[in-house]
């Protein structure tokens, strides 16, 4: 019996022992030569198309990218030669605005808000202002620029009081055009350089006379949302405008989460 149970025992200690013995390693290792020694072609020939469908995508990865730059740089260019144009119109206008004033408006004690450039078939340039007297006394001047030489000359060719404009006529609101009309005693039709200065002549007439007159003046074929020079409403404060929306809900949802559950 105990020689039995020693021989069960070594046994057992022994299959115990035998996935730990080197000769698995050496099995294995020789299996593995033998798979490699068998079908040598096969694997190179694997080899060699999965190389040749690596350096295909890395072509055509190379040639999206590529194609993806030349888009990128097209748009840049475009894009960058648009707000090139738009920074140098705005320096520009504001060099006019600064010379305008100096010249013209400075002498004449007002303080100017607004000028627009009017379409003449004459070969002088001519502006539309809106000016602000030391009586606060809202001035529409016309302003003829011209050149002498060198020297930059403005005169003032026409002039009205805002107290005595009935109405402003844009014309068509639902369509882009600069043109629009000067209701005083007689109906002037103008055209502005384009139509957003005809908005901001608008614009800027409207707030003066809220601010200084408070009459009932008449703008008529204009789309209100861009008249109406608002401090919260003017799309210039959309940030504002969309953090009291969000407020709004938010605050709707407290009170409905508030709200008792019917039974």
């Amino acid at each position: 019996m105990l020689e039995s149970d020693g021989g069960a025992g070594a046994a057992a200690v022994f299959w115990l022992l035998l996935p730990l013995l080197p000769l698995g390693r050496y099995r294995s290792e020789g299996s593995d030569r033998a798979e490699c020694s068998q079908e040598p072609g096969s694997g190179q020939e694997r080899e060699v198309e999965s190389e040749g469908w690596e350096v295909g995508r890395t072509h055509r990865g190379a040639a999206n990218q590529n194609k993806k730059s030349r888009e990128q740089k097209e748009k840049r260019e475009c894009a960058g030669a648009k707000t090139s144009g738009q920074v140098e119109l705005e320096e520009m206008s504001s060099l006019v605005k600064e010379d305008l004033e100096k010249k013209l408006f400075k002498p004449l004690s007002q303080n100017l808000y607004e000028f627009i450039e009017i379409e003449f078939s004459v070969q002088d340039r001519y502006y539309l202002c809106v000016s602000v007297t030391k009586n606060e006394e809202v001035k529409i001047i016309m302003v003829k620029h011209y050149r002498i030489g060198l020297d930059e000359k403005y005169e003032v060719t026409k002039k009205w009081s805002l107290n005595d404009l009935q109405m402003i006529d844009g014309k068509e609101a639902d369509t882009d055009n600069p043109f629009f009309d000067l209701h005083f005693k007689k109906v002037y039709s103008l055209e502005a350089y384009s139509c957003a200065s005809k908005y901001a002549f608008a614009r800027t007439v409207n707030k003066l006379n809220h601010e200084y007159l408070k009459k009932d003046l008449q703008i008529v074929n204009f789309d209100s949302t861009y008249i109406n020079d608002d401090s919260i409403w003017s799309s210039n404060n959309k940030d504002c405008l969309v953090l009291m929306r969000i407020c709004f809900y938010a605050f709707n949802l407290v009170c409905l989460s508030l709200c008792p559950l019917p039974l």
